[in-house]
Parts: C-alpha cells; structure tokens; sequence
C-alpha cells in the first residue's frame, strides 16, 4: 500500500547530498560547519546575553571562559548596516564578504558568527 507524497516533489536532481558534497555553497556544507563550529565551549555551553533586538536585527553572544562569539542575523530582505567590532568566522550565505572591521553590512536574510576585536 502506498499514498500519495503530502509534498510537492523537489528538484532531487540538484538537492541530493552527492551534488550538494561538491558545492562549496550548498545548504550541506553551511550545516557541517554550523555543526563544527558547535563544538566551541563559547557556542555550545556559553552564557547567553542578548546584544540587541531592534529589529530586523538580532544579535547575541555566548560565552565560556576564554571563547566568546557573538551571532548576529538579518531577519530583513534588506541590507542592514551593523556596528560591531568584530572578526566574521561564518556568513549563513557560505563567502568571505565580511573583512575584520568595526561595521558590516548584512545582506537580506543573512546570519553572521563572529568573535569580538579587543
């Protein structure tokens, strides 16, 4: 006995994890390194403490002993400039856009893990 599929079949072409190990963009690659970055003390059992919630922006840190990151996330489909004194570790959209720096501008709907300049 079968039914039929309560979803819409996807283009299983192109969004197959074969496809997806080779493409440095994929959605496969941002989840292995959000679950790598996940095993930093700071990430995984830090402290939380909200930055800001001014919205469309959220951004917080997490912190335990020496390791401190901060994530920050554009809820927006707009650019949005953010002051933070900061070093990127990881862009949600998988490129190195974001240079060490005091501001940066998010893009829509973008997510970025970062560790504080002194």
């Amino acid at each position: 006995m079968s039914a039929e599929p309560w979803l819409p079949a996807q283009d299983f072409a192109t969004r197959n994890v074969e496809t997806q190990r080779h493409d440095p963009k994929s959605m496969l690659t941002l989840v292995k390194r959000l679950m790598h970055l996940r095993q930093e003390p700071g990430l995984a059992y830090g402290v939380y403490a909200t930055l800001s919630t001014d919205p469309p922006l959220y951004s917080y840190t997490r912190t335990a002993g020496h390791s401190r990151y901060g994530v920050t996330l554009n809820f927006s489909g707009e650019e949005q400039d953010v002051a933070l004194p900061a070093k990127p570790v990881l862009s949600t959209l998988l490129d190195d856009a974001h240079p060490p720096g005091q501001t940066f501008r998010l893009r829509p709907h973008e997510g970025l893990i970062w560790v504080p300049i002194p």
